[in-house]
């Protein structure tokens, strides 16, 4: 790998230096920067406006880049961003760039050299989107100042000694998954059973969802096979909607960041003769759970009403008395009927 650093390294000097390699050179191609939000599915970003923001820097130069000197820490105002900010709004980016930025070379009197830099996405925490995931890529960028005046830019993503032309960053507001295992957001599956012989597993039983956010926005309500049954918009950071379900069914909240809370109440039933169980993992209550928040893993609470009849034994132990004499009465009813068969 070092080998290969210096016999890079030698090869562009003596390109600078107008010396005849006798390696043939690749077409060069100035790499574009872009910048794209991937959104999943069932998933809508906040209304409010997202600000991405790109750090370039000057490099310290490793030993092995040090070929007669042509291997320089980059000037801060050498090379530099059209814009050092990009603003993404409605799932679009709002300045009228389409998410790319370009370079912008400032030679002036600067001396013929490869000049290094590196390039992220530097956006302060504070400023982060709750359950948005960040490229955490970092672009070595070469600057070759030539003898002829001319420049050229070449990239290097992660230490990779393979050329890109195509510095992306990628952020992602996704749940995590098998598939998204870089996911940050969550869901919440409702799952509802019907139980006992006077259980109708046909009858509609209603929800509340209430939701208490970090962001407000709108969060998507879909049922186990991805169908949307509802949304839920806040406002001032709170949220609430209604959702119906019968025996075998279930619903699920898509979208929650990990400080996000969630209540998920069922009407009361018991003037019908319902029983109400709610059951999330090793948890068990008669009543709702009290506000949780999301975390880093999905939820899923099963809520069961059972409805049984029960036959009262009193009820029972009056009238056998009455039982017994009505089916003595009819046995002698049949011999009676017998005999007079008999004797006639």
């Amino acid at each position: 790998m070092k080998l290969r650093k210096k016999l890079l390294a030698l090869g562009l000097a003596a390109s600078i230096l107008g010396v005849s390699t006798g390696y043939a050179q690749d077409t060069y191609t100035e790499p574009s920067l872009s910048k794209t939000v991937t959104v999943g599915d069932n998933l809508s970003l906040p209304t409010t406006n997202l600000t991405f923001t790109f750090s370039l820097e000057g490099a310290e130069v490793e030993a092995t880049e040090l070929v007669d000197g042509t291997v320089k820490k980059g000037p801060a105002d050498l090379l530099t961003l059209s814009s050092n900010t990009l603003t993404y709004s409605n799932n679009a980016f709002t300045d009228g760039s389409n998410g790319k930025i370009s370079f912008n070379v400032n030679k002036g009197n600067t001396e013929t050299g490869i000049y290094k830099y590196t390039l992220k996405e530097s956006v302060a925490e504070a400023d982060q989107l709750e359950g948005m995931t960040y490229d955490p890529a970092v672009y070595t960028i070469y600057l070759y100042i030539n003898a002829d005046g001319t420049s050229n830019i070449y990239a290097y993503r992660n230490n990779d000694q393979t050329k890109v032309t195509d510095i992306a960053f990628d952020n992602k507001y996704v749940e995590e998954s098998d598939t998204n295992t870089d996911g940050s957001l969550h869901k919440v599956s409702v799952n509802k059973v019907v139980a006992g012989n006077l259980g109708d597993k046909n009858k509609d039983f209603e929800f509340t969802i209430n939701l208490s956010v970090d962001v407000d926005g709108t969060f998507t309500i879909t049922d186990e096979q991805g169908t949307n049954l509802g949304t839920i918009t806040t406002t001032n950071k709170a949220g609430s909607t209604t959702i119906n379900l019968k025996d075998g069914q279930t619903f699920v909240i898509h979208g929650l960041s990990s400080s996000d809370t969630y209540t998920v109440t069922e009407t009361d039933y018991s003037a019908d003769g319902y029983v109400t169980d709610y059951a999330r993992g090793t948890e068990s209550s008669e009543t709702a759970f009290a506000a949780k928040a999301m975390g880093t893993a999905d939820d899923s609470i099963t809520v069961t009403n059972t409805n049984n009849a029960t036959v009262p034994t009193g009820v029972v132990e009056n009238i056998a008395p009455f039982v017994i004499i009505l089916a003595l009465a009819g046995a002698a009813g049949v011999v009676i009927v017998k005999r007079r068969s008999y004797e006639g």
